[in-house]
């Protein structure tokens, strides 16, 4: 089954410690995961935690390896499987200390996703140009997504191909089949400037188990008939060996 981007929503933000995004929906989709990227520039704020439907089910978030930073600019994924469905929701990012510069949360769902490690192969990339831009972001699989985000210190538009889950100014998040090769994730700033980028990939499910299911099951693994012929069930005999 292969991974699907069914909604997202965002909120941007200067110097706060609380940032809730725009509502959304949760659906009953199979084997569903939401992935949150959280993008801020600061030198004295610590991100705490992410929280979905803080005011209802309050579920918290997981974070995916380790958080990026290229100078002030900072960046980090975040994860939940399987959350709850409901209506009018949020996600909610609080945070720590003097808060100083621009933040932004971008929330995305998708359905069709591993529901052990649904978030494989961070990839990081920072500049001081016109075109950030992440390299492969793993191998490429015709299953899977990828999301990125990027916090730049000028005005960003996402190149043909990715879908944007929220943007504001230089600070955007967006989703992408994860079946592309090449620099997969790529934006282009206004006048060129600092910029930090980190890109996830979205797994697929599993594979169920495999294997041909019959519509029977012998109780007795070797059942002879009366001259020792080995019999299957309704009386069969299977053929001889040639």
């Amino acid at each position: 089954m292969p991974v699907v981007y069914e909604t997202g929503a965002g909120a941007f933000s200067g110097a706060v410690s609380t940032l809730d995004t725009a509502v959304f929906t949760i659906g009953s989709q199979t084997d569903r995961v939401l992935v949150v990227g959280v993008v801020f520039n600061t030198a004295s704020e610590t991100l705490n935690t992410v929280v979905y439907d803080p005011a209802g089910v309050n579920e918290s978030l997981t974070a995916f390896d380790s958080q990026f930073a290229a100078g002030n600019l900072k960046l980090r994924f975040w994860y939940r499987i399987n959350p709850t469905a409901g209506a009018s929701k949020i996600v909610r990012a609080t945070w720590s200390g003097t808060a100083i510069g621009e933040q932004a949360v971008g929330a995305a769902l998708f359905s069709g996703a591993h529901q052990t490690t649904p978030l494989t192969n961070q990839t990081t990339n920072s500049g001081n140009s016109a075109n950030p831009n992440l390299a492969a972001i793993g191998a490429a699989v015709d299953d899977d997504y990828l999301m990125d985000g990027v916090i730049a210190e000028t005005e960003v538009s996402e190149d043909a191909g990715q879908t944007f889950v929220f943007k504001n100014g230089g600070l955007a998040f967006s989703v992408q089949d994860g079946s592309v090769a090449g620099d997969i994730m790529s934006w282009t700033t206004g006048p060129p400037g600092n910029w930090a980028q980190l890109g996830v990939r979205i797994a697929a499910a599993a594979a169920g188990g495999g294997g041909l299911a019959l519509p029977w099951q012998p109780r007795h693994t070797n059942l002879q008939g009366p001259t020792g012929a080995t019999m299957l069930p309704g009386g069969m005999t299977p053929p001889s060996k040639v």
